[in-house]
C-alpha cells in the first residue's frame, strides 16, 4: 500500500476543548443529517454514485458527536443481512408491491353437505368432502357455500401477491423455489369457513418448474403461510410427479428437421431455375364443328399483358392467328358472342387459353377463346408443330437429365443432415432447461396459502451493489426484485447503497424495482451479460419503463424474458 502523501492534510493534535454551548448547538442530529444532504455531492453525473461527507467548518465543532454518527452509520454499513432484515420486518409480512393490482380470484359453490370437485383453468382438481366444512364454532354448515382460491405459478405471480419466498429454519434463511401455490378459503353469508382436518381437501395442483433436460425430479416439500408467526410452517413431503417432460431436444430436433427440409426444397427450386425449361410448341387447334367460330381485329392497346406474358409478347402469341372459338365447357352461347359489342380486351392465359373481355357500357362478358386453323393452314402448322416437338422433348430429356443428378445428390445431403440431426446427442442440452408439467398431490387441511417447495441456498458471491435510472438518479430504501430463470421463485433485497446481491452468472437473470410512481426499473439479462465478471462492486443502471402497469398481463409484457 502506497503512503505517498500528496495532499496537504490539516492535522491537528490535541485541538481546543470544544465547548458545551457548541456541542449542545450540534445535538440535533435530524438537522445535521439534513445539513449533511443538502451538501451531499450531486448524482447526476454519469460515475457511479459514491456516498460522500462533506462538513461546514461550523460543523467541526461537533467532532466528538459527528464521529459518533459516522462510526454508527459505518458500523451499519457493514452488516448489510441485520439492515435488511430490519428492513422487512416493518413491512407486511404478505405486501403486493403495486397496490390495486392482484392475482385473478377464482369462486366455485357447492353445496356443504354433498361436497363435490372442480377444476381450474390450469387443469388443477380440487376435491371437498361432502360435511367437511364448518363454522367458527366447530359446528358443520349446510347449505351452499362459496370456495375462493387463486394459484400461483411463476415469478409475476409471485411478485404481484406479495407472498414471501423465504423460510427461516435453525437460524439459516433459505429461499423457496415453488412447484406450485394456491391460496383458499371458503366462506356462507360472508362467514369465514373451517375445514375439519379429519375431512381435508385434496388436491392436484398443475403447475411447472425449470428442469434441466437430464435431471432427476428435485424433492420438494409442503409448507403453510403462518402469519401471524411470518413464517412458512413444513407440512408434509409434496407427492410431486412430472405429467409432460416437454423435452428441449426432441424440440429442437422438430425445428431443426423442418429447416433442414425447407432448406432442401429451396435448393432444389433455385436448381430448376438456374436451367430454365424449354418452351413447350402449342399444337394447333382444329375448330370442332359445333362451337362458335368467329374472327376479329384488335389495337395494339385493347391487348393486355398477364403476369407471365408481356403485352408486346402476348400481342406477337394474339396475332398469329385469325380464327377462333370458345373453349368447351364454358357455357357462352353464340347469341352472347352475337351481340354488338362496343369494345374488347383480351389477355393471355396461357400459350393456348385467351380471356377475352367484351364490353358494352357497363356491361362485360369474359369468356375463354381459344385458337383454332382449319385446311391447308392446319396442316403446316401441324407439321411444324411436330418438328418444334421433336426439338422440345430432346432440350427436355437433356434438362431433366441434368436436374436428375443433381437433385439426387442435393437429396443425399440432406438425407445425411436429417440422420445426424435425429441421432445427434447435443451436449449443450444437459445444460439446459425446459418447463416441466409437475402434478402436487397434498392435503389442504386449513384454509390459507399452500406452498409446494424446494428450499435451497441462493448461489453466486455475495456482491456490493448500487441502483440507479439511467439519469444516475440513485434508488435507496426501495425493494429489489431478482428472478433466475433456472429458478420457479423470487429473490428480494433491500436497495440502497452497499447492497449485498448475489446472482449465478451462468443463467439468464432479470432485476427490477417498483419506483415511488408505480413504474419499473428493469436491468434485463443482456445487462447482466454485460457486467464485469468477478467485479468487487456493481451499478446496476435501471431503464424505466413509461408504462404504469394496470393489469398482469401489461406487468407481464413489461417482465417477460
Amino acid at each position: 500500500m502506497n503512503w505517498n502523501m500528496k495532499h496537504n492534510y490539516d492535522f491537528r493534535f490535541n485541538p481546543p476543548k470544544v465547548s458545551d454551548e457548541s456541542i449542545e448547538q450540534f445535538k440535533d442530529f435530524e438537522k445535521l443529517m439534513a445539513d449533511f444532504e443538502k451538501t451531499t455531492v450531486s448524482t447526476t453525473n454519469t460515475q457511479r454514485p459514491v456516498r460522500r461527507m462533506w462538513w461546514s467548518a461550523a460543523a467541526s465543532a461537533a467532532a466528538i458527536c459527528g464521529a459518533m454518527f459516522y462510526f454508527f452509520w459505518n458500523n451499519a454499513g457493514s452488516d448489510f443481512e441485520t439492515v435488511q432484515k430490519e428492513y422487512f420486518a416493518k413491512q407486511e409480512f404478505v405486501n403486493p408491491p403495486i397496490k390495486g393490482l392482484e392475482d385473478e380470484i377464482s369462486i366455485t359453490k357447492l353445496v356443504a353437505e354433498k361436497g363435490g370437485e372442480f377444476k381450474s383453468k390450469t387443469g388443477s382438481k380440487y376435491k371437498v368432502e361432502a360435511n367437511s366444512l364448518k363454522n367458527k364454532d366447530g359446528q358443520p354448515v349446510s347449505g351452499e357455500v362459496t370456495i375462493k382460491y387463486r394459484e400461483m405459478h411463476d415469478y409475476v405471480d409471485f411478485f404481484v401477491s406479495g407472498i414471501p419466498m423465504t423460510y427461516d429454519s435453525a437460524g439459516t434463511t433459505y429461499q423457496l423455489e415453488s412447484a406450485g401455490m394456491v391460496e383458499i378459503y371458503a366462506e356462507q353469508d360472508g362467514e369465514k369457513l373451517e375445514i375439519n382436518p379429519d375431512k381435508p381437501i385434496r388436491v392436484e395442483l398443475i403447475s411447472e418448474i425449470p428442469m434441466k433436460a437430464s435431471q432427476e425430479m428435485p424433492k420438494f416439500n409442503i409448507y403453510k403461510l403462518d402469519l401471524e408467526n411470518r413464517n412458512w410452517n413444513y407440512q408434509n413431503v409434496d407427492n410431486i410427479q412430472i405429467v409432460n417432460r416437454n423435452l428441449p431436444e426432441n424440440k429442437n430436433n422438430n425445428q431443426a428437421i423442418a429447416d433442414l427440409e425447407r432448406a432442401e426444397i429451396k435448393e432444389i427450386a433455385q436448381l430448376e431455375r438456374s436451367i430454365p425449361m424449354p418452351v413447350k410448341p402449342m399444337k394447333p387447334n382444329r375448330a370442332n364443328g359445333s362451337d362458335f367460330v368467329f374472327n376479329f381485329n384488335f389495337q395494339g392497346d385493347k391487348i393486355l399483358s398477364s403476369e407471365t406474358v408481356s403485352a408486346e409478347e402476348s400481342a406477337k402469341l394474339f396475332n398469329k392467328y385469325n380464327m377462333w372459338q370458345v373453349k368447351p365447357g364454358s357455357g357462352i352461347s353464340s347469341n352472347q358472342l352475337k351481340k354488338q359489342w362496343d369494345d374488347a380486351e383480351v389477355k393471355p392465359l396461357s400459350n393456348t387459353d385467351f380471356d377475352l373481355t367484351l364490353i358494352k357500357g357497363n356491361e362485360r362478358l369474359n369468356v375463354i377463346v381459344n385458337p383454332v386453323m382449319t385446311g391447308e393452314e392446319l396442316e403446316k402448322s401441324m407439321a411444324n408443330y411436330n418438328g418444334l416437338m421433336a426439338d422440345f422433348n430432346d432440350k427436355l430429356g437433356t434438362r431433366n437429365s441434368a436436374l436428375e443428378s443433381q437433385i439426387a445428390s442435393i437429396e443425399s445431403k440432406y438425407a445425411k443432415m436429417k440422420a445426424a440431426q435425429l441421432n445427434k446427442k447435443d451436449n449443450q442440452n444437459d445444460d439446459e432447461y425446459y418447463a416441466a408439467t409437475v402434478v402436487n398431490r397434498f392435503a389442504v387441511t386449513d384454509f390459507g396459502v399452500w406452498n409446494c417447495d424446494r428450499p435451497y441456498l441462493p448461489e453466486g458471491d455475495k456482491v456490493q451493489s448500487a441502483f440507479v435510472d439511467d439519469s444516475n438518479n440513485t434508488f435507496d430504501n426501495h425493494t429489489a426484485f431478482l428472478v433466475d430463470k433456472t429458478k420457479n421463485t423470487i429473490v428480494k433485497y433491500y436497495a440502497t447503497e452497499g447492497t449485498k446481491v448475489n446472482f449465478n452468472e451462468k443463467t439468464d437473470n432479470l432485476l427490477w424495482i417498483v419506483t415511488d410512481e408505480e413504474r419499473l426499473a428493469v436491468f434485463r439479462p443482456e445487462d447482466f451479460a454485460k457486467l464485469e465478471n468477478d467485479a468487487l462492486d456493481l451499478t446496476f443502471v435501471m431503464n424505466v419503463d413509461d408504462r404504469q402497469p394496470s393489469s398482469e398481463a401489461e406487468l407481464r409484457e413489461i417482465l417477460h424474458f
